[in-house]
């Protein structure tokens, strides 16, 4: 649902343990210019799976401004993993088409327990996010 109050700058961690993964994060982010504006990602990294035994993972981070509110917002991004392939059958196979997942809506952080992830500590300083990030 639309916000009636200025853009939120927000902050998306993206990743794929799938082959494709390059591919499909490029689907994602044509898909998520919908409905983020002024879209800017980090380089992608290869990194080793965290939890689960897997091929390993190319992620990176996203920044932009979204007019809806956080909840929808995220309903959005779900819906962007589906596109993208994302199954539930196959996570219970540790393959993850795509990962999406809201870190930051306005000043509010979201998923705590991934700002301090190594792949999100080496790439926020790519982005134009000028928040503290320790959590």
């Amino acid at each position: 649902m639309p916000d009636t109050s200025a853009p939120h700058t927000i902050l998306v961690a993206i990743g794929s343990n799938h082959p494709t993964a390059d591919a499909l994060i490029e689907k994602a982010l044509q898909l998520m210019s919908r409905y983020i504006s002024d879209l800017r990602t980090t380089e992608t990294l290869t990194t080793e799976p965290i939890g689960i035994i897997s091929e390993p993972f190319r992620n990176c981070l996203v920044t932009g401004r979204t007019v809806l509110d956080a909840a929808s917002l995220v309903a959005a991004l779900k819906k962007t993993e589906r596109d993208c392939g994302d199954r539930r059958s196959l996570r219970r196979e540790n393959i993850i088409m795509m990962d999406i997942d809201l870190l930051l809506h306005g000043t509010k952080r979201h998923h705590l327990q991934d700002w301090s992830k190594c792949y999100i500590q080496q790439l926020l300083p790519q982005t134009d996010i000028k928040f503290p990030q320790k959590t």
